[in-house]
């Protein structure tokens, strides 16, 4: 008998502080990753929340620390059995500044019992649930950035005024930018990785999306196009294959707008089957176009050539 299948979208705060990270133990009621693990502070992204919303929302309630500023950092897909339910989880996972505080857990009967600063010398996989091994794997491969929290994008709290604190400003510079895209891990029959909105699109096409993911697609896509420039209206010959072979569009991380709106594509996605991969990188080519949210870059090898996706969702 097969199992009933869900899907979620999941916000985590990856926080350190002299050179602890912040960790909350899964409790009982932890509907996903087995309890008495350590998790990264987060949860699900409730129905028309906004990924930072949902991020603040989870810290107040498992840690009781208000977030002042959060950068989307990675983000990871994962499969797990639990309690008769095949679960389906992408995890967003944000770095975060924290106001001053001490950790306490806000939430009753929630999925988390303890909240913690854990030095990362003492943090083990076995300790830990998936998604904060992967956190733990990320910082030991990025830690230079971690010395430097504020250098990237910075995404404001949505009550960083209630806190009474000015957030900084980032900076940002050609070294330490990771340019983030989303797309299948997959060649198309055009021998290409097809984008997000290009994956989506492809399940409208095919009919396969539900009434509510249709007008999630119709509605977003109709943003999305209103929100930034496509490429190829200021370079009609930007997404040529003959002249930019493989060329391909990579946000920028201060683009936060933008990114803030792509889990709702993910969780489409995930709800079909269909994988779609977050790739990083501080190089992904030879820039052939830039603008203030977005660059088109060639590859410089074969090997990392990525799929023409216009910048127009609605393609």
């Amino acid at each position: 008998m097969d199992l009933p299948v869900r899907t979620r979208v999941s916000a985590y705060a990856v926080a350190v502080e002299d050179g602890r990270l912040l960790l909350a133990r899964l409790s009982d009621a932890s509907p996903v990753f087995t309890p008495g693990l350590w998790h990264l502070p987060g949860g699900g992204i409730d129905p028309g929340e906004q990924p930072v919303e949902a991020l603040a929302r989870e810290l107040r309630e498992e840690t009781g620390l208000e977030l002042v500023a959060a950068r989307l950092l990675d983000a990871r897909t994962y499969a797990v059995q639990r309690h008769g339910v095949d679960w389906h989880l992408t995890g967003l996972f944000y770095a975060v500044d924290l106001k001053a505080g001490a950790p306490v857990v806000r939430e009753t009967d929630g999925s988390t019992d303890a909240a913690v600063w854990t030095p990362l010398a003492d943090l083990h996989d076995s300790m830990l649930s998936p998604a904060a091994a992967d956190a733990l794997r990320t910082l030991q491969s990025r830690s230079d950035s971690f010395r430097h929290p504020h250098v990237g994008a910075v995404v404001e709290s949505p009550n960083h005024e209630a806190c009474g604190e000015k957030l900084p400003m980032s900076v940002i510079d050609r070294e330490t930018v990771q340019y983030v895209r989303f797309q299948s891990p997959f060649r198309n029959a055009h021998g290409h990785f097809t984008g997000v909105f290009g994956l989506v699109n492809g399940l409208a096409r095919e009919g396969r999306l539900s009434d509510g993911q249709e007008s999630f697609r119709r509605r977003n896509n109709s943003w999305y196009n209103a929100a930034y420039t496509d490429p190829s209206t200021v370079d009609p010959e930007v997404y040529d294959n003959e002249i930019n072979p493989g060329a391909a569009a990579w946000f920028k991380p201060s683009a936060t707008h933008l990114l803030g709106r792509v889990p709702g594509y993910l969780e489409i996605l995930s709800a079909h089957g269909v994988d779609c991969q977050v790739l990083r990188s501080a190089d992904p080519g030879r820039i052939i176009y830039e603008d203030d949210v977005q660059i088109v870059v060639v590859p410089r090898t074969p090997d990392e050539s990525a799929a023409y996706e216009c910048a127009d969702a609605q393609k």
